[in-house]
């Protein structure tokens, strides 16, 4: 977490054969929270540049979906997009309005699209080629974005 007091992880339960949900321990105290209780996977976690926010990228009804839930685990989670293409590894910008992440595209492997965490939650295409783009970050000043390719 942006304060170093916290860390939310993906994990699953490997004895029960549950899926993964996401967790937030608390390093001080050495609590743990779980954030989702869904039977779909829930994985790549983020935090949001303030901290208050995580996002997150779940099955959930067949979809691969992005999700954002408040740290502090209240209120329900809130998807920002859904599709049937997979998606990995989401990220907030350093502003947080918006959130970047990959996509798998049958034609054009893995490519890079934006999603606004605003009330209008508009998606774009950031970086799309005939080679994999992903695990992509934001500079700190927002102006450069750093990502791995093929």
């Amino acid at each position: 977490s942006p304060d170093e007091k916290n860390v939310v992880v993906s994990r699953a339960d490997l004895l029960t054969g549950t899926a993964s949900d996401i967790w937030l321990i608390n390093l001080e105290r050495g609590t743990q929270i779980r954030l989702t209780d869904d039977p779909a996977i829930d994985n790549f976690p983020a935090w949001s540049p303030e901290g208050d926010r995580i996002t997150f990228v779940s099955t959930r009804n067949k979809q691969s979906s992005i999700y954002l839930k408040l740290s502090n685990g209240s209120a329900v989670e809130e998807a920002l997009v859904s599709s049937a293409e997979l998606k990995w590894n989401p990220r907030f910008s350093p502003d947080g309005k918006f959130i970047i992440y990959s996509q798998l595209n049958p034609n054009t492997k893995l490519d890079l699209y934006l999603v606004s965490t605003g009330s209008d939650k508009k998606i774009e295409p950031f970086l799309q080629t005939n080679f994999m783009e992903h695990q992509a970050r934001v500079s700190p000043n927002g102006r450069w974005v750093a990502y791995v390719s093929d």
